[in-house]
């Protein structure tokens, strides 16, 4: 599913860029679009993603802000490209908000990493003081 949406969004794009400057602007919004979407499929769909029972590859906060920042983004930048200001400052403000988000995220990763090494270490000492 996700990758028929990537198709079509690029092909949006591609028609965009080859019949008009002034649409092939706001269809780089699309064109960005049909990455995030393919960087989703890659993320939710990575190698030996089931191996890892119920641990997940990133926090779902890490994911969901850099979406969000992303979005801000486009948003962003669609307000600076009509002339729109509350467009650009929301837009800016989805940006802050999923940057926070992103590093919510990426601090919850840290210390379940820590967590699991931490287990891992005290496992380690009882089977070399059971040995």
């Amino acid at each position: 599913m996700l990758w028929t949406v990537f198709v079509v969004l690029l092909a949006l794009w591609a028609i965009g860029v080859i019949g008009s400057y002034t649409v092939g602007g706001y269809l780089h919004v699309l064109l960005a679009l049909a990455l995030v979407t393919l960087l989703i499929q890659a993320l939710t769909t990575a190698p030996g993603a089931a191996n890892f029972g119920r641990e997940a590859l990133m926090d779902k906060d890490t994911v969901k802000g850099k979406m969000k920042d992303v979005g801000g983004r486009v948003e962003r930048q669609a307000g600076e490209w009509t002339g729109d200001e509350e467009m650009q400052s929301e837009g800016t403000a989805k940006q802050a908000e999923g940057k926070v988000q992103n590093t919510w995220g990426k601090v919850k990763d840290a210390g379940r990493d820590a967590k699991r090494d931490a287990e891992r270490k005290i496992d380690e000492n009882k089977k070399e003081d059971a040995a």
